[in-house]
């Protein structure tokens, strides 16, 4: 770790890039490095489950001429830190949490408005859709990524905490829950409960947690699982409180100079890896690793629909007057835009 710090992230990325090609096989042309936060071989996490059908997939349609590194587990840092490296093209792939992506595109908040989407359903058609498109090309204005697509992060977030049940928005009152750094509408929604917002990257989230600098956090079950998560936090509230897509990204110039045939095979090589994770949390959430492994590991409370009603009136509008007053007109529309995909969404 303090090796890490020492060099700096993306200096340690240049390193371990370098590292890694004199073990390259011939017959590979070209290298792309990937990375992304979770660990591997966690039975419990989708990004592994996207990066080796991308890297599969790829090897495959290309013949080897194309091949991918993977580096997992934050070997190169947090979400914001995998997002920043693949916009220097110091990596050229990245699969990050919305978190990940907000120091760029802030307004990725709008997709993740509390009880917006009433299934994963929905949430897919809709970003898969015009609505993720725009945003897709909105981060390209800003930046040096190409979106991809947007991947399932497990569905619909739940509400861990270490001090007492939570059944009800009071419940939540002067509790410390974990808000990702420079998210300002989670930072809206925490306050609007009457709890205080706690900045903790997700490289430092649980031992935060385990020391009690936060109270509790809001992430899907396969993350919360994932992470241990458990082994601090007794209790759990399942209230389908928003929803956080994933975001596959790639480096411009680094997609640019493929040819149109390799570009076309990391495209859909990419969107075969989100279809396989989301496919991942549909299966983890049916089978005894889900749910019911979250009802062996915590008190879990499962919210009524009074109570998810009353969740939504105090969160939404707190996280629409955020943007709106934060985005101006933009944020405005994007909020009109994406209630008016869901609404054809669920009429088709």
């Amino acid at each position: 770790m303090r090796f890490l710090r020492t060099l700096g992230q993306a200096s340690l990325a240049a390193l371990l890039v370098l590292a890694t090609r004199g073990s390259m096989p011939a017959q590979a042309d070209t290298v792309l490095y990937l990375a992304h936060t979770q660990q591997q071989d966690d039975s419990f996490a989708l990004m592994p489950v996207m990066a080796t059908t991308f890297q599969h997939e790829v090897t495959q349609a290309s013949g080897g001429a194309l091949r991918i590194e993977i580096f997992p587990d934050g070997w190169l840092g947090g979400n914001r830190d995998t997002a920043s490296l693949v916009n220097d093209n110091v990596i050229q792939v990245g699969i990050v949490t919305a978190g990940g992506i907000s120091g760029i595109y802030p307004e990725i908040a709008v997709p993740e408005i509390p009880f917006a989407f009433d299934s994963t359903d929905i949430a897919e058609a809709v970003l898969d859709g015009p609505f993720g498109h725009r945003i897709a090309e909105d981060i390209a204005r800003r930046s040096n990524l190409v979106t991809v697509g947007f991947g399932d992060s497990g569905g619909f977030f739940i509400l861990t905490n270490s001090v007492r049940e939570i059944r009800l928005p009071q419940d939540v009152q002067h509790l410390k829950l974990r808000t990702i750094p420079g998210f300002g509408a989670m930072d809206a929604m925490i306050m609007a409960l009457g709890a205080t917002p706690v900045k903790i990257s997700s490289r430092e989230e649980s031992s935060a947690l385990a020391s009690g600098q936060a109270d509790g956090q809001m992430n899907t079950i396969s993350a919360t699982l994932s992470a241990r998560f458990d082994d601090v936090q007794p209790y759990a509230t399942l209230g389908s409180f928003l929803y956080a897509p994933m975001v596959w990204i790639v480096n411009k110039q680094a997609l640019a100079a493929l040819t149109p045939e390799q570009r076309d095979i990391v495209t859909q090589a990419a969107k075969a890896g989100i279809k396989a994770g989301r496919q991942a949390a549909r299966n983890l959430d049916r089978s005894e690793r889900g749910l019911p492994t979250l009802r062996k590991r915590l008190t879990l409370h499962v919210a009524t629909a009074e109570e998810r009603a009353a969740f939504k009136a105090a969160l939404q509008p707190a996280a629409k007057a955020y943007i709106t007053k934060t985005f101006g007109a933009t944020g405005t529309d994007l909020v009109d835009a994406l209630f008016q995909a869901i609404a054809e969404a669920e009429h088709r």
